[in-house]
Order: C-alpha cells, then sequence, then structure tokens
C-alpha cells in the first residue's frame, strides 16, 4: 500500500546579510488551531533550512486529495534566536514614516487573489507593524504628556467596523466611543474584553473629543490568546485557495525576506603612535571590492575640518574619512580596505569593518558607523 502526498505550497525565507541567504535562527511555528487544520485536512507540516513546506495526502490518481477542502487559513509565530542581532542587521522599518521600534511586532499576511504557482516569481510577503500581542482580556492604558480632564476611546477590527470592547454590567455592549476619565497618576485606562472573537489585528483609537474624527493617538494590537505573552518576532497569516477552491489545482509559492541594514562608513584615524610622517596625505581605497562578488566599489572622502574646527581624539591629531555611499551590513568582512598616503605606500592592507551590533550615529538623518584606527 503506498501513501501518496502531494506538496500544496513553499515558503521560503531570505535574508540579505547572510551569504547563504538563509536567515539563521528563524523560525515558524504553526499555533495549536493550525495544526489541527493540518491534521484535520491530512496534511503534513516540514521545516526546512529556508523555509516551510506543507503537503496533503492524496488519492490513487496523485493529485486529488482524500479530504477535500476549498480553503485553508494558517497562523504562525515568527520567533529568532538572537533577537538583538537579528535588530541591528534588519531593516525592519515598514515605510519611512514608521520606524521599527524594540517593543513592535512584524505581521505578514499574503493575499489570496494574488497567489503564484512559479517558484522564481513567488508572492513576495511584506510586513506591517503592530505594537503588542494581546490576550482576549486584557487592560488598555495611556500615558499622555499633558493629560486633559476627559478623552474617548474606539475600537476597530482589521476591516475597519467599529466593535464594542467589551459589555457593561447588564450585559449589553459598551458604546461606539467610550468616554475615560483621567486617574490620579494622570493615565486613562480601559478593559477590553474580546472573548468570543477570533483573533486578529485590532486598532485602538484616543480621540479628545466624542465628535473627533482624528484620532490623538492610535495603537495596533494583534489579540491572540494562545500568542500573547510569548518572545515573537513576527506573525503570519496564510489564506490558501478561494470559495470557489482552486486550493489544490497548482503548488503554491511564497517568500518572506529580510533586508540588512546599511550604513555610511566614518573611518577616525588617530595618529596615536607616530608612526607615519604626513598624516595629512593619508588615504583610503577600496581595493578588495574590485575582486568581490558581494561588494560593489565606493570611494572614501577625507572629511577636511570646518573652519574654525580643531578635530582631535583625546588630544590627538585625527583624519576622518567616510564613505561615498551607504554600504549594507554583510556577514562576510568587506576585504582590502586599504589605509596609505599619496605615494602608493599601504600602511593598513584591510581596515576593520564597523560591527554590525553597535549602533550607528544619525547625522543628517543618516546612519552613520564610526570605526577608530590607531595608528
Amino acid at each position: 500500500m503506498f501513501i501518496n502526498y502531494r506538496r500544496l505550497f513553499n515558503l521560503r525565507l531570505h535574508h540579505s546579510y547572510y551569504a547563504d541567504g538563509i536567515p539563521h535562527g528563524v523560525q515558524l511555528m504553526p499555533t495549536s488551531e493550525s495544526m489541527e487544520k493540518l491534521k484535520g485536512g491530512n496534511m503534513l507540516l516540514k521545516q526546512l533550512p529556508n523555509g516551510i513546506t506543507v503537503l496533503y495526502r492524496s488519492g490513487d490518481d496523485g493529485v486529488s486529495p482524500l479530504v477535500p477542502l476549498n480553503e485553508l487559513s494558517l497562523r504562525f509565530a515568527i520567533t529568532v534566536q538572537d533577537s538583538a542581532m537579528f535588530q541591528a542587521i534588519t531593516n525592519l522599518d515598514e515605510s519611512a514614516s514608521k520606524k521599527f521600534r524594540s517593543s513592535n511586532i512584524l505581521f505578514f499576511r499574503n493575499n489570496p487573489l494574488k497567489h503564484s504557482n512559479n517558484p522564481d516569481d513567488p508572492e513576495k510577503l511584506v510586513h506591517t507593524l503592530i505594537d503588542s500581542v494581546e490576550s482576549s482580556l486584557f487592560t488598555y492604558s495611556f500615558y499622555p504628556a499633558d493629560p486633559p480632564e476627559e478623552l474617548f476611546f474606539s475600537m476597530k477590527n482589521d476591516l475597519g467596523v467599529v466593535v464594542s470592547p467589551g459589555k457593561d454590567a447588564e450585559g449589553n455592549p459598551l458604546p461606539e466611543k467610550i468616554k475615560l476619565s483621567k486617574l490620579d497618576d494622570g493615565s486613562f485606562k480601559q478593559q477590553v474584553d474580546l472573548r468570543g472573537r477570533r483573533p486578529g489585528i485590532f486598532t485602538i483609537s484616543i480621540y479628545e473629543s466624542e465628535s473627533d474624527e482624528e484620532p490623538l493617538h492610535e495603537k495596533k494590537v494583534f489579540v491572540d490568546e494562545e500568542l500573547s505573552g510569548k518572545k515573537l518576532l513576527g506573525i503570519l497569516e496564510l489564506t490558501c485557495g478561494t470559495d470557489e477552491g482552486e486550493l489544490y489545482d497548482e503548488i503554491q509559492e511564497y517568500s518572506l525576506s529580510f533586508i540588512r541594514k546599511e550604513s555610511f562608513w566614518k573611518y577616525l584615524i588617530v595618529n596615536k603612535y607616530e608612526k607615519v610622517t604626513g598624516p595629512e596625505n593619508l588615504e583610503i581605497e577600496d581595493k578588495g571590492a574590485d575582486s568581490s562578488e558581494y561588494y560593489t566599489p565606493t570611494s572614501f572622502t577625507k572629511l577636511e575640518p570646518e573652519s574654525g574646527e580643531n578635530f582631535k581624539v583625546n588630544g590627538l591629531e585625527t583624519i576622518r574619512f567616510r564613505s561615498a555611499d551607504p554600504i549594507p551590513f554583510f556577514e562576510i568582512p568587506r576585504p582590502s580596505v586599504r589605509l596609505k598616503n599619496a605615494d602608493g605606500i599601504v600602511f593598513i592592507e584591510h581596515l576593520p569593518n564597523p560591527s554590525p551590533t553597535a549602533t550607528p550615529k544619525m547625522v543628517e538623518g543618516h546612519p552613520e558607523s564610526e570605526i577608530y584606527v590607531y595608528i
């Protein structure tokens, strides 16, 4: 007797920081509800080094499912072993105006109407940022800088529909906008009871008056009893198939990619040991990038002191250089960034690369990694 399984979908993970493209330490773990759905549909989940794949048990023809379904919705917790390192090397911003904070959670979701069956051009999953993961019963707290005597609370689901955050003592749904009174510590609190509702994203809005349409403050939360309290990098929701079926027609392909951070490199060459005469004639040359498949060449410009500036490190003469372009972080060090003089004499063949875990400085809105070199 043969048991046939056929692939339902593939989801591949990628991270541009790593030479092999595999995001080290990242795992996708299905919720218990999703595992029950997989078991009920005679499906298997396989963990792969670069993602996951789901297979379904087929009949004798090798294609038709033994347990037919029109649609399959799964939820995964995304975790990472070294959160600090991952955040240091990964650009997790949602957009230029919505920056990632360490308290944020990434939320990925596919569009079942735009699925791809092409492994060379999979559906690319991009994330939005949510502020927290909560249980179905939680207390929302808001601490404004200059608290008024009252504010108004409202909540919407992921479709933008106002939902009641609970019921009053008589069992009636609470109003669409709830008046909150300032507490002694200057905060505003509201208990939220979403027991009995499906897990998902909810947006809490705070208004200055009951008639306001533009909120003073918003918070986006994901409500899920099982995932609340866990240390998560993100949440993934996958919906395969449609009401018309199509779940088993072709293998569905998804990709979830993480983009590495980048920064300008600034070298501070400190003339501590006075081994180099004429430090003002020093140059930095990016020689290794010419022969590297991982890097594109860039130039380094000497930063001349501004008028009246006498830049020194610990009282020592210092020459500063800055890369012309931002350089992406990469696990393989950039080779042969050379310190030499105008006569072509090389003093240091391989200047150090900045540590990816060191927080860059923001200079005129751009991240800048400083590297101190003592000569």
